[in-house]
C-alpha cells in the first residue's frame, strides 16, 4: 500500500510572465502545498501591483475633470497615490498647463512592477515556495 506522501499529484502552478498555467509533477504532497502558497502569495502581490497601477490611472483622468480632486473620492486616491508620484513632480517640471509627470510615472511602475514580480516569484522559488 502506497503512503499518502508517495502519491504522485498533478497540480497546475501558473507561469506569471505569459498568463498560462504550468502542469507540476509532485511526489509529495508537502511540495504540493509550498507550490500553492507560493501561487497565493504571487497572487495577492500581482492584484495588488494592478489595484495600484489602476489608481494612477484614475487620478490622471480624474485631472481631466475640475471637481475630481476636491471630491472625496479623487482625495482619498491622491492621498495613496500622490508620495510616489511627487518623486516624479520633483524632476519632471510641467509644461505649461501639461504635467507629464503622471505619465513618466506610470510607464516606469508598469517596469519596475514587472521586475519586482519577477523578483518575488524568484524569491519564492528560491525559499522553496
Amino acid at each position: 500500500m502506497q503512503d499518502e506522501n508517495e502519491k504522485v499529484n498533478i497540480i497546475l502552478k501558473p507561469f506569471w510572465e505569459y498568463n498560462v498555467y504550468v502542469v507540476v509533477f509532485t511526489k509529495n504532497l508537502k511540495r504540493m502545498e509550498d507550490y500553492i502558497v507560493g501561487s497565493i502569495i504571487l497572487q495577492i502581490g500581482q492584484y495588488i501591483y494592478d489595484i495600484y497601477y489602476w489608481l494612477i490611472l484614475i487620478f490622471i483622468f480624474g485631472s481631466w475633470f475640475p471637481r475630481f480632486h476636491s471630491s472625496k473620492f479623487g482625495m482619498m486616491i491622491a492621498r495613496v497615490v500622490d508620495p510616489y508620484l511627487s518623486v516624479f513632480r520633483k524632476f519632471i517640471p510641467p509644461l505649461g498647463m501639461i504635467d507629464l509627470s503622471p505619465i513618466i510615472a506610470l510607464i516606469a511602475y508598469r517596469y519596475l512592477g514587472g521586475f519586482a514580480l519577477m523578483g518575488l516569484r524568484e524569491l519564492l522559488i528560491l525559499i522553496g515556495l
